[in-house]
């Protein structure tokens, strides 16, 4: 029995032709690149309404904070979708990389990366985000940008694993483990110029940038991959 040759992989495993409301759902992919997008417009946005801003010294959270003039611009502008277009990102990349355990893996901690994201402007910084705070919404800002910290490095590295699966992804395997790198680098430094005149907000932004910046290429990358026909069914399990 003969099969087109759009239903087969470049490494001869079967696949199920796409469907309409298949190929429909890559658009999704780009949230990784949307989120990123709406929560960079919110810092600039915010930031200009505040002239006794720095962004070179104060974090990007204190533009949410609960003293802040413009707290619901940064939070529902840029917080809350920047999380949850994260999160769908997390799923949909999963759906439409190769499948395997690390793939399951690495869509999970994206997709709670979207959620601390989503959690830290649910719940705002003291005023001026300085210090661990004091108030119980103030810890939980701590705690759910930890989260999303952490597990967005992790997501990073998982991917990589996972993206060598098959070799039209590989490229993004490379960047993947260099972005995790990156990333974890950038965090160190965030943390020591904490507190200090060692430039905070720079680091902040350098080490956001590095893991907004992984979201948005791998969002566009892999849009264009599920966009070919081989690629736009599901993918077989493997590790």
């Amino acid at each position: 029995m003969s099969y087109p040759r759009s239903s087969i992989d470049r490494v001869g495993i079967l696949r199920a032709p796409p469907t309409i409301g298949t190929l429909k759902m890559r658009f999704l992919l780009l949230a990784g690149a949307i989120g990123p997008a709406l929560f960079v417009t919110a810092v600039l946005i915010g930031a200009s309404l505040r002239p006794d801003y720095d962004h070179t010294m104060q974090v990007m959270s204190a533009l949410g904070a609960t003293d802040s003039p413009n707290a619901i611009l940064m939070n529902g502008l840029g917080f809350l979708p920047a999380g949850i277009s994260i999160v769908v990102f997390g799923f949909s990349l999963f759906y439409f990389a190769p499948r395997s355990v690390l793939a399951f893996l690495g869509g999970f901690l994206v997709a709670i990366f979207g959620s601390g994201v989503f959690a830290a402007g649910v719940y705002s910084c003291d005023p001026g985000c300085v210090g661990a705070g004091t108030s119980h919404e103030a810890y939980l800002h701590i705690v759910a940008s930890a989260v999303a910290f952490s597990s967005g490095i992790l997501s990073c590295f998982v991917w990589g694993g996972a993206f060598r699966a098959r070799p039209e992804w590989r490229s993004l395997s490379y960047f993947s483990f260099a972005a995790g790198l990156v990333s974890a680098g950038l965090l160190s430094a965030f943390n020591s110029a904490s507190g200090t005149e060692a430039y905070p907000g720079i680091w902040q932004r350098l080490f956001i940038a590095s893991l907004f910046g992984w979201c948005a290429i791998v969002g566009v990358v892999s849009y264009r991959l599920a966009s070919e026909p081989q690629m736009g069914a599901a993918n077989s399990t493997g590790i």
